[in-house]
């Protein structure tokens, strides 16, 4: 069963990157934009570009290592409806976003959206990530707080 671990807004803070890496052994590390930093320092989390991100990142990237496809975008200025048409036009069942440091799950219309809050800067008090789980049909989403 593949495990994804999916963070957002880390604003900086790095260090909590390195020990969810360190922490939770998974298959993917993803990062739904607003890291502040380079690919490099953020390693091994892919990332698109959030709206206080200068670094050339991808305002959208679609992830198809797996059974499903996983579309991840920051989404500052886009509604739920377009979340859910751009899972659909990408022929994604997962849509990863991030901004507004609130997380979420919700299915809509075969989508699954994820936001996994933020790790350093909760607007809703949880500090944390999510977790994907994977396994045929499956989709298991699980909220984490950081330490």
């Amino acid at each position: 069963m593949p495990k994804i671990v999916l963070v957002s807004d880390s604003h900086g803070n790095n260090e909590i990157l390195k020990r969810i890496v360190h922490d939770v052994k998974a298959d993917l590390y993803l990062h739904a934009g607003d890291s502040e930093a380079s690919d490099k320092e953020i390693y091994p989390f892919i990332s698109v570009r959030g709206n206080c991100d200068y670094f050339l990142y991808p305002n959208i990237r679609v992830i198809s290592n797996f059974i499903t496809k996983i579309c991840i975008v920051h989404s500052n200025k886009l509604t739920q409806e377009q979340l859910i048409k751009l899972g659909q036009d990408n022929n994604c069942s997962i849509v990863v976003y991030g901004h507004t440091h609130i997380h979420s799950y919700e299915q809509i219309q075969g989508i699954h959206l994820i936001n996994p809050g933020s790790i350093t800067k909760a607007r809703d008090g949880f500090y944390g990530y999510a977790l994907l789980e994977l396994e045929d049909d499956d989709i298991k989403v699980s909220f984490i707080k950081v330490k």
